[in-house]
């Protein structure tokens, strides 16, 4: 009966072993509570990893940008919403394996937004996104990552699903662009 608020179908699981490994400190002598255990749980934050933004439509920030992390935000994209019904918004670093990568959400998207994480190591979006297309997905560039989420966020419409994901490098710049679209709708 333990609550978390982080999103995520995998979290339950982190959450588990969290408190197995507080268990094990308080055998070693550690002052651990329960209460400790419920109060942290319950504070838990985690930016940029299944983070929701906003809602109408439901904004999803996730910091995926590996086979393991698009993995697991594929498992909980699709636990919650329909396949072919993501927007993405998503950009990668020219050296991450987005070739196995980006597979394993191509199922759940309605369309992919590439643009260019602020990182010189970034790949350039017009290539994602012709790598994208000849996986068979629907994908478009957006010049910058403000317009990419603004594109995204009027394709989904009030009652869809976007989720940006790709790279820890644009973070900062979604959340912005999400911040700024909400005090304008």
């Amino acid at each position: 009966d333990l609550f978390t608020p982080l999103a995520g179908t995998y979290q339950p699981r982190n959450a588990a072993l969290a408190v197995e490994a507080l268990l094990a400190l308080r055998k070693r002598g550690w002052p651990v509570t329960e209460e400790h255990i419920r109060r942290g749980l319950a504070a838990v934050y985690w930016p940029g990893r299944f983070e929701i933004l906003g809602e109408k439509p439901t904004f999803i920030l996730d910091g995926a940008h590996n086979p393991h992390g698009i993995r697991a935000t594929a498992e909980s994209l699709g636990a919650y919403f329909a396949p072919h019904s993501v927007v993405f918004v998503t950009g990668v670093m020219a050296d991450k394996d987005y070739r196995t990568m980006y597979p394993m959400i191509l199922p759940l998207a309605k369309t992919l937004i590439c643009v260019r994480p602020d990182n010189p190591r970034s790949l350039a979006p017009a290539r994602l996104a012709a790598a994208l297309r000849d996986m068979g997905a629907e994908a478009v560039v957006s010049r910058t990552v403000d317009s990419g989420v603004g594109r995204a966020l009027r394709l989904a419409g009030k009652g869809g699903c976007v989720c940006a994901l790709g790279s820890l490098y644009f973070s900062g710049q979604v959340r912005a662009a999400v911040e700024a679209w909400s005090r304008e709708h």
